[in-house]
């Protein structure tokens, strides 16, 4: 018996709802909106699986305390941050613009950079340290954008190296970011309202490669438990420690997943044979890649990291917030291979599962933002402030502002997406264990509801049915899940669901 791969791609749409509704209105185009409440759930006669609600958020979000959102003028804390998800206005860059979202988010998770969390603390926030005073600190809070590239830079080199007067070695910096780990937590416990709005407590690990690649993955635990440290690329230089060191230290009550984001500018690396050192990839990191990468982050800010034409894919769709052109031959920095997208990544689990009798790659799918405004789930392409807080005027980001890694400005970018996630309820236990069955999705920024699964045996008029969803669920298995197959199953029938965002367009 062997299973199929269930996977939710938004652009997979077949059975639609909603399409006869007139179009919305215009959104608004001023800074300021007045925030509306969440739209209410539709009653449910069902119970159980078939009850669950789509609710939205944002799982990469960077608030002051990361060094590079700080740099570049973003003053919003992490309970800022937090504010504006649930539904506040913020202010950006010089206080001159502020930003509200029109609809409250569901649940959000602040994931600062683990590599920075030190800095902050020494350089921003414990005026008795001795690094304080320093030139490097200095500006750091004058905001020097040499701070910036130095850093990121450093942290690319292999290994990787910390700015020698603010921290001396590994354990000097990971003792400087105790302090601002647990108080990230202390924050997101405080904002953490169960059946209202839900925060997880997580961090960025931001592991550099040179040339301004990323091999980035966004940590986020399940509950209140969590390891006492942030744990960074200085100290785990590629998944493999990471994935080892939360296999001996998050155990007990402490759950966790890994979230991998931006393959597209990961060098080929993500979806690669071979560790980032060379090293093939074990049985053994087989096994803790499936068992910690539950989701995959398709599109944000920087890109679309789902498929590009020419690269594995044919396809209209792919056509879509391209940041890099394709490899050349003989290149490898700088450009877009085929182990650069998360389609191809799929084909590859697949191939792997032949191979093993399991698939490392069994991603269920999610989008975010990667705001470094402090301001998770701001989509809205009107009055699109810049990926950085240093882009919140229109001639910085038509003529690029401050330019970012290594010099592609805020034109470059998009306002990022959303996560959606199928849940029972908006508490951290329902919506985790809706991220560890993969049952998810990802959007470019609106609110369109989404649902595919797979069953053996459905009825010919399933998607007619007033208890369709239940039936898929009973008969079938969801979008993340295995649907278990013999050599005499036939092919499997899909029903794929979708109901347009009120304040969106019109699904086509």
């Amino acid at each position: 018996m062997r299973p199929i791969l269930l996977v939710a791609l938004p652009l997979m749409l077949a059975q639609v709802t909603g399409c006869d509704q007139p179009p919305p209105p215009a959104p608004p185009t001023a800074d300021t909106v007045t925030a509306t409440a969440r739209p209410e759930t539709p009653p449910q006669s069902d119970t159980g699986e078939a009850s669950r609600q789509a609710l939205f958020g944002d799982l990469h979000v960077h608030s002051s305390w990361s060094l590079d959102g700080y740099i570049f003028g973003n003053n919003n804390d992490p309970r800022a941050a937090y504010r504006f998800a649930r539904g506040e206005s913020v202010p950006l860059a010089g206080g001159e613009t502020s930003r509200q979202l029109r609809v409250p988010l569901d649940f959000t998770a602040v994931t600062d950079h683990a590599e920075t969390l030190g800095y902050h603390q020494r350089c921003m926030v414990d005026k008795t340290a001795a690094s304080f005073n320093t030139e490097t600190c200095r500006m750091t809070r004058e905001r020097d954008l040499r701070m910036y590239f130095t850093g990121f830079r450093n942290l690319a080199k292999n290994p990787p190296q910390h700015l020698a007067e603010v921290c001396s070695d590994n354990a000097d910096c990971r003792q400087a970011a105790t302090a601002p780990w647990q108080q990230l937590q202390a924050i997101a416990n405080e904002y953490n309202q169960p059946g209202e709005f839900t925060t997880f407590k997580a961090y960025e690990y931001t592991g550099n490669l040179p040339g301004g690649g990323m091999l980035h993955r966004n940590v986020i635990f399940a509950g209140d438990a969590a390891p006492d440290e942030a744990m960074s690329a200085f100290d785990l230089p590629s998944a493999r420690e990471l994935w080892s060191w939360l296999e001996r230290d998050c155990t007990g009550d402490c759950d966790v997943i890994t979230i991998p984001h931006n393959s597209n500018l990961a060098w080929g690396n993500t979806f690669a044979t071979r560790n980032v050192d060379g090293s093939d990839w074990t049985d053994e990191d087989h096994r803790r890649r499936q068992h910690y990468d539950r989701l995959v982050e398709i599109f944000q800010a920087k890109g679309n990291s789902e498929c590009q034409n020419g690269i594995g894919s044919n396809d209209e769709f792919c056509d879509f917030e391209l940041l890099l052109r394709p490899c050349a031959e003989g290149e490898e920095v700088g450009c877009m291979q085929q182990t650069s997208f998360v389609r191809n990544g799929l084909k590859t689990g697949l191939q792997l599962d032949r191979q093993l009798g399991f698939n490392p790659y069994q991603y269920g799918i999610i989008a975010s933002t990667d705001t470094h405004n402090g301001t998770p789930g701001d989509t809205r392409e009107q009055g699109y402030e810049g990926h950085q807080s240093g882009e919140t005027t229109i001639e910085h980001r038509l003529t690029g502002g401050h330019r970012v890694k290594e010099g592609r400005g805020a034109i470059n970018y998009n306002p990022g997406g959303l996560v959606g996630a199928w849940a029972e309820e908006n508490t951290r236990e329902s919506l985790f264990a809706a991220f560890k069955r993969r049952e998810t999705f990802g959007t470019s920024g609106n609110r369109t509801r989404i649902r595919l699964f797979a069953g053996l045996d459905y009825p010919a008029d399933l998607a007619g049915r007033p208890d369709a969803i239940r039936i898929a669920y009973e008969q079938g298995a969801p979008m993340g899940a295995t649907l278990p197959i013999t050599a005499k199953s036939s092919a499997p029938d899909l029903l794929v669901w979708a109901a347009q965002d009120p304040d969106s367009l019109p699904l086509q």
